[in-house]
């Protein structure tokens, strides 16, 4: 739905972490080539080395290819991509998916107006820019102009605008412009009058989270320490919170919020709309402490919530917090909480915890708008500040929805789309109890004979798990329909019904699609996201190991027109599965994935995702990461399904070690005749803030890699 504002986030959603080995090297080293119907890869070297980890010997014959800047890894980067370019480009159908792709891309879009002042703030793009552009109008509705464009700023196409935060009076603007998806962004401050860029500027410890003071004289953001502050390799850890003064030296940056005794811990601070309190938290997995400071009479912190055993967010309404937790209350509820009077026992519960989830509690216009997951699609419902419930608002059909607005405001703002339901901005009367169409995204596709269903099945263990289908309602079901299933089951993240025009390509060309909310994910609460995480994670690749058994069993499709995808988490998703059921299906895409858990911690930022995964550093952690961990379960002679591994050079969160590993694996070891294939992006990262042409390229390569595979292309 465009790029709103960055929102409260108390608790992190990254991503993991894992062991110091014992390194014992051989050094043998065997030289491998592979050639299978009339594929060769290219050679890779295979170095004998072993870890001894608690007394359990684990082979790592290419751990030479975790060194980004080496010669020889770049060279067989270079080759990995120069094979999988002369088969994709080589497709007829490559084009013709290409220029599909880009008339459905195409289309203006913009993001929800925000107020600061007497100015709106959105972002926008005209569907060919390949970033998004800030924008500010004096009304609402009125002329705008553009602030900040990132557009033009680099040749290729790599600088992008990673955030931009108006302070209170609507006069300044803070903004993030980085490079090649590093996601280290360099700090600026401009006068939206004048668009004069101030001298200020700072760079270098991927600082973000702004929230200025009111009087304009500064900003808080957190950031990195600074290199040789902290012992070396742990720059990329305790994050911390300093205030900015304009016009002072980013060294004199003063350290106002940090949690020196864990590394781990992420921290981060808001100041609240009235201006008077700061409100900062220390995450760590799934939980977070809630700490006040109060910049009116001054003084030091003061705790709200301490520990990290759940989950605490909230917004800070005339001298009182609403405080949205998950504490004893798996699905969630809100209190009510006097600053001058913060103990537990004096919290107020207002919104007592409801059978379904709690997803969000936002204070506009004199109320509170409560949003809920019910079965993986919003439910929004409106109460007063004493919690009394007023009504529920309506909502197209069943999707997704966000709603945006300031507590001192007049507008109310929600944001919707479902998978056949193209994003729509709407504007909410409370006393008409009306949503009235504010902007809707002109897209280039009929929607209108798209069928969407939502089916349960069971779980290996018997859980009840739902899945979306959709599909053109000309098709007939069979088992020949090409079929995709898509999944993540990680860090309390919701897979609800979105809209996405690469769906539309996909269900053109007669696909069935299938989206799982599977274990580990947030959709029935904080019971549903352990229940698939560090010893449960089996679970999670269960789920979706019977959401493909499902869809053969019943007709949809059969293994070789199944297809799976998943990325980040979900890449270790579909890379896990991909190992522990090769049969089930015919491709794979598996994009920025973690696939050595037995390594994955001693890389970029992967230790702050201890909490979610373990760490193999730990006796009994190690044994489940190593029972999964897909890198280290290829077997020899299996015939895997064809698969196409996506990473990117700069990606700031999963390091691309894992895919350059798990493919030389599966290359040697499979039986198969399906190509194993890698694609690393030299200019991108995780894939945010990708350059828009860069990513339809990407989602070429992925949608002639499926349908090449699962016989489309052939019709």
């Amino acid at each position: 739905m465009g790029k709103p504002r960055g929102r409260k986030s108390i608790g992190l959603k990254v991503a993991i972490s894992l062991l110091v080995s014992v390194l014992l090297e051989s050094g043998g080293i065997v030289q491998i080539t592979l050639a299978r119907k009339g594929i060769s890869y290219p050679v890779t070297k295979k170095v004998t080395l072993v870890d001894t980890l608690h007394g359990v010997v684990v082979e790592d014959p290419f751990r030479w290819l975790e060194r980004d800047e080496a010669p020889e890894v770049r060279e067989w980067e270079d080759a990995q991509e120069e094979l999988t370019r002369s088969i994709l480009d080589s497709l007829p159908a490559h084009a013709e998916i290409l220029a599909r792709l880009k008339q459905l891309w195409t289309y203006p879009n913009q993001g929800v107006p925000e107020r600061y002042g007497n100015r709106y703030f959105f972002w926008r793009t005209d569907g060919v820019q390949d970033h998004w552009v800030f924008c500010v109008q004096e009304s609402l509705g009125g002329k705008s102009k553009v602030l900040i464009d990132p557009n033009g700023l680099s040749k290729e196409k790599s600088l992008s605008l990673d955030y931009a935060q108006p302070s209170e009076d609507g006069e300044l603007v803070a903004y993030g412009l980085s490079e090649e998806g590093r996601e280290n962004p360099v700090l600026r401050v401009l006068k939206v009058k004048t668009g004069e860029v101030l001298p200020d500027s700072l760079g270098g410890w991927r600082q973000g989270g702004v929230s200025w003071t009111h009087d304009n004289k500064g900003f808080f953001y957190s950031r990195n320490p600074m290199p040789g502050s902290v012992p070396q390799g742990d720059e990329v850890y305790y994050r911390q919170v300093y205030y900015h003064r304009l016009g002072a030296r980013p060294s004199e940056d003063l350290l106002i919020f940090s949690y020196p005794e864990k590394k781990e811990v992420w921290c981060g601070v808001s100041v609240s709309e009235d201006g008077r309190y700061l409100l900062a938290y220390a995450a760590f997995g799934k939980g977070n402490e809630l700490w006040v400071k109060d910049l009116l009479q001054g003084g030091d912190f003061l705790p709200i919530a301490t520990g990290f055993e759940n989950s605490y967010t909230g917004s800070i309404i005339e001298g009182k917090l609403i405080l949205q937790t998950d504490w004893k209350a798996p699905h969630g509820r809100v209190f009510l909480v006097d600053l001058t009077n913060r103990a537990r026992e004096n919290w107020k519960e207002i919104i007592p915890e409801q059978d379904d989830v709690l997803e969000d509690c936002e204070p506009i216009a004199g109320k509170l708008y409560v949003l809920y997951t019910h079965n993986t699609y919003t439910r929004l419902q409106i109460f007063t500040l004493e919690g009394e419930f007023k009504r529920e608002i309506k909502l197209p059909t069943l999707g997704s929805a966000r709603v945006y607005g300031r507590w001192k405001g007049k507008e109310v703002f929600v944001t919707f789309s479902s998978f056949a339901f193209p994003p729509v901005i709407y504007r909410y009367d409370f006393d008409r109890d009306t949503l009235e169409e504010f902007y809707r995204a002109p897209i280039k596709a009929d929607v209108s004979d798209v069928v969407v269903k939502q089916v349960w099945y069971k779980s290996k263990d018997g859980t009840q798990i739902p899945m979306y289908i959709l599909y053109k309602k000309d098709i007939v079901l069979d088992d020949k329909n090409p079929t995709l299933l898509v999944g993540y089951g990680g860090f309390r993240i919701s897979m609800k019904p979105y809209f996405s025009s690469n769906l539309i390509l996909w269900l053109e060309r007669g696909g069935v699609y299938a989206l799982p909310a599977i274990r580990g994910g947030g959709e029935f609460g904080e019971q549903w996201h352990r229940a698939g995480m560090l010893g449960n994670k089996q679970n999670v690749f269960d789920d979706f190991i019977a959401a493909a058994e499902w869809l053969i069993r019943n007709h949809y499709t059969a293994p070789e027109r199944l297809a799976i995808r998943g990325g980040s988490n979900g890449g270790l998703l579909v890379g896990a599965v991909e190992v522990q059921r090769p049969e089930l299906f015919k491709a794979v895409i598996c994009q920025v994935p973690l696939l050595d858990m037995l390594r994955y911690h001693l890389f970029s930022i992967a230790r702050y995702w201890i909490a979610e995964y373990g760490c193999a550093e730990n006796p009994e952690q190690f044994k489940y990461l190593l029972a999964y961990s897909p890198y280290h379960n290829v077997r020899e002679g299996v015939g895997y399904p064809a698969t196409l591994i996506v990473a990117g050079a700069k990606d700031a969160r999963v390091d691309p070690m894992h895919a350059r590993k798990m493919t030389a694996r599966l290359q040697e070891a499979t039986s198969g005749d399906g190509p194993i294939l890698l694609s690393i992006r030299r200019k991108s990262g995780h894939g945010v803030e990708m350059a828009k042409s860069r990513a339809m390229k990407e989602e070429a390569d992925i949608w002639t890699f499926l349908m090449w595979q699962l016989g489309m292309l052939e019709n």
